[in-house]
């Protein structure tokens, strides 16, 4: 069976459902320079406590009426200016990054048994596509050969994502958008496992989560018929996920490849089922006489949250099970 949730307009909106499910469900380093002035001003310091003048050393003193003041006894010796030992911002040291305000990091572990294939999806955004809250379903017209527009993709440091298998991964801005240093294996995860991500820089968090259950579809089964007008009620193995995301999309025929048309997106708890209402179900069919065939996907998330300023981090592990049918 071909991959089932490859294509973006799915994985947009796995990575939405981070942000939209789990949001209503590590100070940073001290500032480079700190202790060096620290430093500066204690040998200073240690410096004047050590001074000791020699007695009788040195020329008499001049008579008054020479114009030249004596020293003042207790005056001692000036220390150096307290900057004088503060390196200059060319010689080594680079400022801290300044704090990113007002913007949400997502790191999503995807994880698909059945073809088998994963992905780490990290990115960081000002705004996150809007989609369904838990217990609720959209219908987007959806045109899988011409996915949306992606968000634009802000620079806030490297990423790092461990606890999976072949970590960890380093991910870096190239410009564009966030890239792992190398390849993602097919597996990242399994039952039990403890996934991390964590970052410094401009949106600093350390994030962990468990990694979820394998999810499995009881019913519809493998290549049923559906009616495409009627309530469907989908069951899966009830498991601990935060919550998870049901997609209904119709495929070409012949093929579970995506197609262009009325594609469902449901939030839901982890209950072990969950009722498509008909009138969205008859938006995907369409008019065809010989029925409509579709994939129905459910995807079990785990998410952990963190607050950073104004600005968030959320860190949600994901596996996915599918079955195809013909809405009829």
């Amino acid at each position: 069976m071909r991959p089932m949730m490859k294509r973006s307009p799915i994985r947009s909106a796995l990575c939405a459902l981070a942000t939209t499910l789990a949001a209503g469900c590590a100070t940073s380093d001290p500032e480079p320079g700190t202790m060096l002035v620290v430093t500066a001003d204690a040998e200073v310091m240690t410096d004047a406590l050590r001074f000791e003048p020699e007695p009788d050393q040195g020329p008499p003193e001049p008579e008054a009426d020479e114009g030249v003041e004596p020293p003042t006894p207790d005056r001692g010796v000036d220390p150096p200016p307290r900057d004088a030992e503060v390196p200059e911002p060319d010689q080594g040291i680079d400022p801290p990054d300044p704090p990113l305000e007002g913007a949400i990091a997502t790191v999503t572990v995807i994880q698909q048994p059945q073809v088998p294939e994963a992905d780490i999806s990290v990115g960081v955004t000002r705004f996150v596509e809007p989609m369904p809250g838990v217990g609720d379903c959209q219908v987007v017209q959806v045109d899988p050969d011409r996915p949306p527009a992606a968000a634009d993709q802000l620079a806030a440091g490297p990423i790092t994502v461990d606890g999976v298998r072949g970590g960890p991964f380093v991910f870096s801005h190239d410009g564009r958008g966030y890239q792992a240093d190398r390849g993602i294996p097919s597996e990242l995860f399994g039952n039990g496992d403890t996934i991390r991500a964590s970052a410094g820089g401009a949106l600093p968090f350390n994030l962990a989560v468990p990694a979820p259950a394998a999810v499995n579809i009881q019913s519809p089964g493998q290549l049923a018929s559906v009616a495409g007008d009627e309530d469907l009620t989908i069951r899966w193995n009830a498991g601990q996920g935060d919550a998870v995301l049901i997609t209904v999309f119709p495929t070409r025929p012949l093929s579970v490849d995506a197609q262009e048309g009325d594609w469902i997106f449901c939030g839901a708890m982890d209950t072990g089922s969950f009722t498509i209402r008909g009138s969205d179900l008859r938006r995907t069919r369409g008019v065809s006489p010989l029925g409509q065939g579709a994939l129905i996907a459910v995807t079990r998330t785990r998410s952990a949250t963190a607050q950073a300023g104004t600005s968030q981090a959320v860190l949600t592990a994901t596996t996915s099970y599918g079955v195809v049918v013909t809405l009829e």
